[in-house]
């Protein structure tokens, strides 16, 4: 039997594409996870701000302490910290709350220690 010298060239690179799929696959998974992340966080800011309305048409007028309180209330029941809910009103008439949270990255916690998912909502009254 006559040896060549490419003898081990095909288990290295195996090797390597099974490290550049884990990889892939490890970013594309705590990329899901980011998504998954900023969905909850926004769908957590449009209830927030709906809650903020609703407490102006159950007192007859947007009040910026009572909306605020409504918003932070309703994040809260749903887990959110008040420290990471962010109410606003950029008119007289518009409640604008923002959802930031954390996101721990399974697989990539070195490349990304500090990602964040953000959501926003805008509702009007009247």
């Amino acid at each position: 039997m006559k040896r060549t010298p490419d003898r081990g060239d095909v288990s290295i690179m195996v090797v390597l594409m099974v490290a550049i799929v884990i990889g892939g696959a490890s970013v594309i998974f705590d990329g899901a996870l980011k998504l998954i992340a900023e969905r909850r966080a926004s769908n957590v800011a449009e209830g927030a701000a709906r809650a903020a309305v609703d407490s102006a048409v159950a007192s007859g007028g947007l009040s910026a302490i009572a909306a605020r309180q409504a918003a932070i209330e309703h994040a809260g029941a749903l887990g959110v910290p008040s420290s990471r809910v962010d109410v606003t009103f950029p008119t007289p008439t518009t409640v604008l709350v923002t959802i930031t949270q954390p996101v721990d990255p399974v697989f990539t916690g070195s490349l990304f220690n500090d990602a964040r998912a953000q959501g926003r909502a805008r509702w009007e009254y009247g």
